[in-house]
């Protein structure tokens, strides 16, 4: 194998304060010659190298976080210059609770083997029942020529396990800056659901919210002063996310985004189409799209109750996550 290479979605903003996901190739080449992949760099369309013990490194703590490592850590391991660094690493990941618990295995006893290569091979890289990584590494431990670290570090370094994974580590994501969600109700919904970043800042329900309003409404991330105003008159009762919604509908901004026509009014059709093509960038499906449009019709939901629907749906929650996550506002990024 001389060349794996996948196609990567990274987050950024453009200078007017769009969220974008911009497409990137990135590749790892067989620099070596030797048919080996796990000691060659991993590149990037956009410039980015990394080095082959960055990436080395990376695989292997994404492994134990079971997703992307926290940064902190990562850099603090990165910065171990004693060599056997990463069998060390290895070792501990087949003793560690948080490993059981993913296998789902009793802490009194060893890990078996079997249930630490299916684990590996299966559950986390996705490799097919039939690779042969498996035959070849219980053969090694069962007689007794090789540890599980060994295997842990040789599958982690293996040219399978680096295709299978590389779609994920071709990222080079940390967790302390991937956002997720805090569901406090246990509801399943996310529009009440604050937004937690790493180890650090934690989003209020409000707050995300009102960002994701932005997003949907007017197809950028807000300006602090508004941002703000809008939030202050939410927390003191003055206004609801629905009153901001319309705020934003007979805004001109929104009004010129919405207005294909350009008659001076939004109709109902629209107002279902930005939605659609904006907040959830995608066609209508004819159900959906006939259902709000009954809905407009008969009185049931205005206008900014349907665009509030649409910002806070957990389709439009979870693909602007990261994007809410990194909470920056336009007058900051100019």
């Amino acid at each position: 194998m001389s060349r794996i290479e996948t196609s990567i979605q990274l987050r950024e903003v453009t200078p007017d304060g769009k969220p974008v996901q911009q497409a990137y190739q990135a590749w790892i080449e067989d620099g070596n010659s030797n048919g080996l992949l796990f000691d060659d760099p991993l590149e990037r369309e956009d410039g980015t190298i990394y080095s082959a013990e960055e990436i080395q490194l990376y695989r292997l703590m994404h492994l134990a976080a079971g997703g992307p490592p926290e940064n902190d850590s990562f850099r603090l391991r990165l910065n171990d210059e004693q060599p056997d660094k990463l069998e060390r690493m290895a070792d501990a990941f087949t003793t560690h609770p948080d490993t059981y618990k993913a296998i789902g295995a009793d802490e009194r006893e060893p890990i078996e083997h079997s249930d630490l290569l299916e684990y590996i091979l299966y559950d986390f890289a996705g490799l097919d029942t039939n690779t042969p990584l498996h035959d070849l590494w219980l053969d090694r431990l069962l007689a007794g020529s090789h540890d599980q670290g060994d295997a842990v570090l040789g599958i982690v370094e293996s040219n399978e396990f680096i295709t299978s994974t590389f779609d994920e580590v071709a990222k080079l994501e940390f967790s302390s800056f991937i956002a997720r969600f805090n569901d406090e109700n246990d509801d399943g919904l996310l529009y009440d659901a604050s937004v937690e970043v790493g180890d650090g800042p934690v989003l209020s329900a409000e707050e995300a919210q009102l960002y994701r309003l932005y997003l949907g409404a007017m197809e950028r991330i807000p300006e602090t002063e508004g941002f703000l105003w809008w939030l202050d008159k939410m927390r003191s009762g003055e206004k609801n996310l629905t009153d901001v919604a319309a705020g934003f509908i007979h805004s001109t901004e929104m009004t010129q985004l919405m207005d294909t026509d350009q008659n001076g009014a939004v109709a109902h059709s629209e107002l279902l189409n930005h939605l659609y093509g904006t907040v959830l960038d995608r066609a209508p499906d004819q159900a959906g799209w006939d259902w709000w449009m009954q809905e407009l019709e008969s009185g049931a939901k205005n206008q900014a109750e349907v665009l509030n629907a649409f910002a806070q749906s957990n389709e439009f929650a979870e693909t602007t996550l990261q994007i809410v996550g990194d909470y920056n506002f336009l007058d900051l990024i100019q």
